[in-house]
């Protein structure tokens, strides 16, 4: 067994990164999908203001995180053909990973409790800067999609076909005036961030409805103010998404990245706003369940079952650091195998993280409510995403946590330009992609074409692959 192999990352700065391994699950979401209201472009749109916060967090909230400028880097993708071979080593590269220095505590006892507020006090000076307030319309004009460079007709009167928009009279208000909701969080959250980040992209007002009462998503804005616009991102979007009902996607993804500031911050105090009406219980499974050093290990469990999902092979763990003592806890995601190939996978990983640290704790953690669960995302001090094609990770671990996060492409052909620096991708790691989708994946896993057969030989052979030249 190989314990000294790292893995490739690269950060938004364009620096490729080494990461250790680790091994991530998730939250099950049932899935109750309605879609929402057919777009609209005509009349003018009621305005609602947004709920104002507890006076408690008003002096914190008032201050905006500190954003810094950063340079354009070369884009990476990621590489994710299935003829990867399993002798093959990506090159290494220097990766500061979480503290290493074993906690003062035993690695099973929990830190004092931290107040909410204190993390809106974290800022991350390698965020994009966004544009400044635009409060005169006078002489500028919001940007419109050229019809021109829009894809399979996605921006209909020059607006993108985003779910309830329009346009309102005055022309630079973008209002949206209804958002499904179901218990699915992440494609709840795309077409309201896909509205969010085309108007702050596109130099519009922001106006929308609450949506998700009763849970921390009524407490995300209901107004934001016009920014100045980013012509060039905002045409790449238009030229390149094909649904903002599903803006999650790869090809949609130079428009999510580019509001990650936004998206962390309103994210992080909706969450705490929310916070103040749920159970002590609910409040310290999320604010003061972690220490320092301890990871959390996001794994949508999709094994041959969709075309964009698909787990990390072993070396993603490699993510985690090798030395000190900490707690690694696994997140499961709902399990959609059909296979029961999902625990082998858990299983293996768990073994190989503990043989790399003999001195980590790992454990599986039970099911929560999705307000914890998806808290944890985003207030983690560590976070590996193990898997690729989760929306639920990418609006809470990738784009909402300020502190360290490893993760897999969101979705294939992500632009991974414009993410903070905090965020590091593992851009040569491959995945288990379903061999029923992608021919050149049965030559990689060695199964004859077709769909996986369930066989013990296939079985074999695609944990071949997954163990690749680690053990």
């Amino acid at each position: 067994m190989n314990n000294t192999f790292r893995s490739s990352l690269e950060t938004s700065g364009g620096r490729r990164l080494r990461a250790r391994s680790i091994r991530a699950a998730d939250t099950k979401s049932t899935v109750f999908f309605l879609v929402g209201s057919a777009l609209s472009f005509v009349g003018t749109a009621m305005v609602i203001s947004m709920s104002k916060m507890g006076s408690s967090f008003s002096s914190v909230l008032d201050n905006e995180l500190n954003l810094a400028q950063r340079g354009k880097i070369q884009k990476r993708f990621p590489s994710n053909s299935p003829s990867y071979k399993k002798n093959s080593s990506p090159t290494m590269y220097p990766f500061t990973a979480a503290p290493t220095k074993p906690p003062s505590n035993s690695p099973t006892t929990k830190s004092p409790t931290n107040h909410p507020t204190s993390y809106l006090t974290h800022t991350d000076n390698t965020l994009n800067k966004r544009g400044e307030i635009v409060n005169d319309f006078k002489s500028i004009s919001p940007l419109q999609c050229p019809n021109n460079i829009c894809p399979q007709n996605q921006c209909p009167f020059g607006m993108p076909r985003i779910p309830s928009i329009a346009i309102q009279d005055d022309g630079h208000t973008m209002n949206k005036m209804s958002t499904y909701v179901s218990e699915n969080w992440g494609n709840v959250l795309s077409p309201y961030w896909a509205a969010r980040a085309m108007a702050e992209l596109g130099g519009y007002q922001y106006r929308g409805n609450v949506f998700g009462r009763g849970s921390w998503m009524e407490f995300l804005p209901t107004t934001a103010p016009a920014r100045e616009s980013r012509k060039h991102v905002f045409e790449n979007v238009c030229r390149a998404c094909t649904s903002y009902e599903f803006f999650h996607k790869g090809e949609c993804s130079e428009g999510w990245s580019a509001i990650a500031p936004s998206v962390m911050q309103d994210t992080q105090r909706a969450i705490i706003e929310h916070s103040k009406q749920a159970s002590d219980e609910e409040k310290n499974a999320i604010f003061s369940f972690f220490n320092p050093s301890d990871w959390l290990i996001y794994n949508r469990c999709v094994v041959f079952r969709h075309s964009e999902h698909s787990p990390g092979v072993l070396r993603t763990y490699d993510a985690i650091p090798t030395n000190g003592g900490f707690n690694v806890y696994i997140m499961m995601g709902r399990n959609e195998d059909s296979f029961n190939l999902c625990n082998v996978l858990v299983n293996e990983s768990i073994d190989y993280m503990k043989r790399r640290n003999p001195l980590i704790n790992v454990t599986v953690l039970d099911k929560s409510s999705l307000f914890v669960d998806f808290g944890r995302l985003v207030f983690a001090p560590n976070v590996l995403v193990a898997s690729m094609g989760s929306s639920w990770a990418l609006w809470s671990a990738v784009l909402a946590n300020s502190n360290n996060v490893v993760s897999l492409p969101m979705m294939p052909n992500s632009n991974i330009s414009l993410l903070p620096e905090h965020v590091k991708f593992l851009v040569d790691v491959p995945t288990l992609l379903n061999p029923e989708d992608f021919e050149s994946a049965t030559a990689a896993y060695g199964i004859p074409p077709g769909k996986f057969s369930n066989t013990t030989e296939d079985r074999e052979a695609v944990l071949r692959y997954f163990r690749g030249d680690v053990i």
